[in-house]
């Protein structure tokens, strides 16, 4: 099973309930394996001798001079490694940016170069691999083919910065709009205002090569401008929609001043605005095609679960917003469905909620104090300091290890599980299994997919003496799954289409 742990996982639950777990479990991988990339990918392609076909039109390779391959995403690796098992030595160079420790098995793929960047902050890594896709899109030509591979991730993993904007700068901006509560759309609104590759600019670099892009999307609702920023489709935002996502979060008056210095009026007129016919010919000249999807992945799980002859309800809206408040409306329509339902049954869900940290008070700090022997902490005052620092490298790892050794430690998958317990808790008439999970295996920045929750978990909470309630104030849900078990550990699955939660409920015993 692609679930490492589920030895542990399993401990303490009888055979019946291990089953419903197991099949939680096994749904969640089978929508892992329905959005993998290499298969996504390769089902896109069709090659006779040298005339490739994709979306019904026929290229004939003997045409380009150059076929070059770039890209970005945490399906990056699996996505190049079609291209390149599909054309191989037709390939004249390429380079594909992962994240940091996704154990990609290779360097290089052919004349693909792999380069690991950090996620979701990005690094030095992330501005030099941008550097070279800049590189390798500039000096196409009008004959000349390019494969633009993009997935969940992109945006920080290819980060060139604005002329203007240092990589401390954006580092900075994205960490406030990563704790703010601020969703994907709002986020990449803010980046491509920040970027010399997003929003359009990087298709505007290849003009006038024929660019193929295939896209995993980890968007709901697919848009293409949001998913990695959009680096190849038109730019539908502008400086004042970052400015007013910016001040919408209160934290505008925290960006750098060199951030504030380019989204403000007085820049508009240094930026150079193409016709609309300009626009056309370079866009018109990149073909698109999404290969996978939240969707994707949600029909396959139903399929599944109906194949183990459990009922399937498709939950009526997607989980985007705040973690408390989703976990609550979706807890009582599973709720209501018991009332009518004396079969096993499942409901199903897809989205990406949003965890809104509040501000530290002095009895948060108590906490946090007295977590630090137990979780670990940075040394008094040195995120401050170190955030101060001219040290680009020494900043992201601080901001890295602020995130994975504070208080704050957990994902919104997890802290959406945890916040279902409090339900669990308080109407306990039947039993009910429910599993919380990103499809990226890497939930937040734990070694966790997210977590699987029963009604058990929550005597498990009794007989450690946790209070989770206390625990969820404090965003601390990695390590109180930790404790209690339920923590899903996959490592990251190659592949990205946003966050699943599937509840199954067995049928009723009088």
């Amino acid at each position: 099973m692609l679930v490492k742990n589920l030895r542990d996982i399993n401990s303490g639950y009888d055979s019946r309930d291990s089953a419903f777990i197991n099949v939680a479990l096994s749904a969640y991988e089978e929508a892992i394996k329905v959005c993998d990339p290499y298969k996504a990918s390769m089902a896109q392609f069709k090659l006779e001798g040298n005339v490739l076909t994709f979306k019904e039109r026929n290229y004939n390779l003997d045409f380009y001079n150059n076929i070059y391959v770039i890209g970005a995403g945490k399906a990056g690796y699996r996505m190049a490694k079609a291209i390149h098992d599909l054309l191989g030595e037709k390939i004249t160079e390429g380079c594909v940016c992962v994240p940091q420790d996704s154990n990609i098995p290779e360097e290089m793929l052919g004349n693909i170069r792999l380069m690991e960047c950090a996620h979701p902050i990005p690094d030095m890594d992330s501005i030099l691999s941008a550097r070279i896709i800049s590189r390798i899109a500039s000096k196409a030509g009008a004959n000349d083919l390019i494969f633009f591979l993009l997935s969940g991730g992109a945006s920080s993993l290819m980060c060139l910065p604005a002329e203007g904007i240092s990589l401390s700068d954006k580092q900075n901006v994205n960490n406030l709009l990563l704790k703010c509560g601020a969703n994907i759309s709002e986020i990449n609104t803010v980046r491509k205002q920040l970027s010399a590759i997003k929003g359009g600019k990087l298709a505007e670099l290849a003009y006038p090569a024929e660019v193929i892009q295939l896209v995993i999307s980890d968007v709901l609702g697919n848009d293409l401008g949001i998913i990695g920023s959009g680096p190849a489709v038109p730019n539908k935002t502008n400086f004042n929609d970052a400015v007013n996502v910016l001040k919408k979060y209160s934290i505008w008056d925290s960006i750098p001043e060199s951030v504030a210095s380019l989204l403000t009026a007085s820049n508009f007129s240094k930026i150079k605005n193409s016709s609309d016919e300009e626009k056309n010919r370079v866009f018109d000249s990149v073909s698109t095609s999404i290969i996978a999807d939240n969707q994707t992945a949600i029909s396959a799980i139903g399929k599944f679960l109906e194949d183990y002859d459990f009922k399937v309800y498709y939950y009526p809206k997607e989980l985007t917003g705040e973690v408390s408040e989703e976990a609550k409306e979706f807890f009582f329509y599973v709720s209501k469905l018991k009332k009518d339902n004396l079969d096993p049954f499942a409901v199903i869900a897809g989205g990406e909620p949003v965890v809104v940290f509040k501000r530290q008070t002095a009895e948060d700090a108590k906490h946090e104090d007295a977590d630090k022997n137990s979780f670990g902490e940075l040394p008094k005052n040195s995120f401050k300091s170190n955030f101060k620092s001219e040290n680009i490298e020494q900043l992201g790892e601080a901001l890295r290890q602020k995130q994975i050794n504070s208080k704050v430690s957990g994902g919104r998958a997890q802290e959406l599980a945890m916040c279902m317990l409090k339900h669990f808790a308080e109407f306990p008439e039947r039993q009910m299994f429910f599993l919380a999970a990103g499809t990226d295996g890497i939930d937040g920045p734990t070694d966790a997919a997210g977590a699987i929750i029963t009604d058990k978990t929550v005597l498990k909470s009794r007989s450690f003496g946790e209070n989770y309630e206390d625990l969820l104030k404090r965003h601390n849900s990695y390590n109180y799954f930790n404790r209690v078990g339920g923590l899903i550990k996959t490592g990251y699955t190659g592949t990205n289409v946003n966050d699943i939660f599937i509840a199954l409920v067995p049928p009723k015993i009088d």
